[in-house]
């Protein structure tokens, strides 16, 4: 659960998708792209919208697994350490031209 005011790159939230947990998240910075269709997003400041999406994955056990691989494997697809090294040399080798 990451339920931040304000957040540019929800890091925990990946970190967690990462390791197969489901996430309910804040609508800030860029939580509702990383979570679109692997997570619930939630209103900020509204503790009892984000009290209800724990509670619906703690009762729903399906949605909680389906969103836990889906959010596993966005994670292991978008932000995989060997993408992203190459994305920022790629990066660099066009800079320095």
């Amino acid at each position: 659960m990451l339920t931040s005011r304000s957040e540019a790159q929800p890091l925990v939230a990946l970190e967690a998708m990462a390791a197969g947990v489901p996430v309910v998240a804040t609508d800030v910075g860029g939580c509702r792209e990383l979570l679109s269709g692997a997570g619930l997003v939630t209103p900020v400041r509204d503790p009892a919208a984000t009290a209800a999406a724990v509670v619906r994955l703690l009762t729903d056990r399906q949605l909680a697994q389906r969103l836990a691989a889906a959010g596993h494997d966005r994670a292991r697809r978008r932000h995989d350490p060997a993408r992203i090294f190459a994305a920022f040399h790629e990066l660099y080798e066009t800079a320095a031209v």
